[in-house]
């Protein structure tokens, strides 16, 4: 399944190819678990991962709690899931930033600023998702962010330093 959904941006398709996550068949179920995401990240807003029970995610999601357990395994492979959708959307994110015919005519310097802006904006609106899975102490999320910044680095280098600038 390859749905992005147009209300919370979460991509089904990326979320479903984690182990951890049974992919929703139904357009139903799809919609359970998009609820089931955006729950935990509201929530992560107000509290820490560790304060954040499964009742929580019941209550905030609507879903009951045989169906959270129908999508993930558990409270972390919901975080996994939300780390996954969200690392996916940061990464077109970053390509669609670091076009270089966006910059043509344009310095290094002021596509440095307007590059920093944005990644500063990005670590801003997602903190809380960000600590909460470094504090997981999960190998695979923290696989994905380290091929995520060594791609976004990658991709600004070459705007920073292009022969045109």
């Amino acid at each position: 399944m390859r749905s992005k959904s147009k209300v919370t941006g979460y991509d089904l398709g990326v979320v479903s190819r984690l182990d951890r996550v049974n992919a929703p068949k139904q357009a139903r179920s799809a919609e359970s678990l998009e609820r089931i995401l955006a729950a935990l990240e509201h929530l992560l807003r107000q509290k820490s991962f560790d304060e954040i029970t499964m009742a929580d995610i019941e209550k905030k999601s609507g879903c009951g709690l045989a169906s959270i357990y129908a999508r993930f395994r558990n409270k972390n492979s919901i975080l996994a899931a939300l780390h996954e959708t969200t690392s996916e959307r940061f990464k077109q994110g970053v390509d669609m930033a670091t076009d270089p015919e966006r910059w043509k005519g344009r310095t290094a310097r002021e596509a440095a600023t307007v590059l920093a802006r944005g990644l500063v904006n990005h670590y801003s609106a997602n903190r809380h998702l960000m600590r909460a899975g470094m504090l997981l102490g999960d190998k695979e999320i923290y696989e994905r962010a380290a091929s995520l910044v060594l791609h976004a680095a990658s991709r600004i280098q070459v705007v920073i330093a292009r022969p045109d600038k």
